[in-house]
């Protein structure tokens, strides 16, 4: 059996609407670290509230921007974003930096990954520091690795691919925040991407903005269909006139 490992936390600060306050390694009498307030713990379902502008969708973001760094894509996301300007909190003369730390519980460890993105010209951003840990329960210590410094993509891929001190612990790290989606379909105008055509044979997964929603319903009918009739019977008891989806390709 594949042991179950979850996203236990995220650390942000600096990032959109989340101001800068540096993460404090130094522990309180509790043994607890101090996140200044600004780390959310995530259970099997997590439910964000706030009023507009609380940084709910800033949460959607930054696992899209791991996503993008993940596939040595983070400057793509950097310039289709606003530039650092738009992702550093009231830009970089006000927030020079952000600091992201992401926690994945196993049965008796920790696994974090942890950097620091600075601002540079021309506004973009660069890794100041990339760190792996692994905290197994009880240790007094955990095993911490860094990835360096100065460079513009993650060097996660690269130190997960190889063989070197750390590269288990990168591997594995690497392998969970790869498969970590984001997904946000709130757009549903004319325009968007739920609203066009796809390929019928496009249902791997599903996409972030559900622009192969019809093709990945047609997949869990045909493969998985008690999973289908989950939702479709979902779907039902929402809307009761709802009989199934009409999903013959074209």
């Amino acid at each position: 059996m594949t042991e179950r490992v979850k996203l236990h936390s995220l650390y942000l600060s600096g990032f959109k609407s989340f101001a800068y306050s540096p993460l404090r390694d130094k522990k309180d009498r509790a043994g607890e670290i101090g996140y200044q307030g600004k780390r959310v713990e995530f259970g099997d379902v997590t439910l964000l509230l706030g009023a507009n502008g609380a940084g709910k969708s800033n949460v959607v973001a930054l696992f899209r921007m791991l996503g993008f760094a993940m596939t040595n894509a983070l400057q793509e996301f950097v310039f289709t974003n606003g530039k650092a300007s738009s992702l550093l909190h009231y830009g970089a003369q006000v927030t020079p930096r952000m600091e992201i730390a992401v926690e994945l519980r196993g049965s008796d460890y920790t696994d974090a990954y942890r950097c620091t993105l600075a601002d540079a010209a021309p506004d973009t951003l660069v890794f100041t520091s990339e760190v792996v840990e692994y905290h197994r329960d009880g240790a007094p210590t955990p095993s911490r690795h860094q990835l360096g410094a100065g460079h513009d993509e993650s060097r996660l891929p690269e130190h997960a691919s190889g063989g070197g001190k750390g590269s288990k612990e990168s591997r594995f790290v690497f392998n969970l925040l790869q498969r970590c989606k984001s997904f946000q379909f709130h757009d549903t105008s004319s325009t968007s991407r739920l609203r066009k055509a796809c390929y019928f044979d496009d249902s791997k997964y599903l996409r972030h903005d559900a622009g192969n929603l019809a093709a990945f319903l047609l997949g869990l009918k045909t493969n998985h269909a008690r999973h289908y009739d989950l939702i479709r019977r979902t779907v039902s008891s929402a809307c009761p006139q709802f009989e199934d989806f009409e999903l013959s390709p074209s």
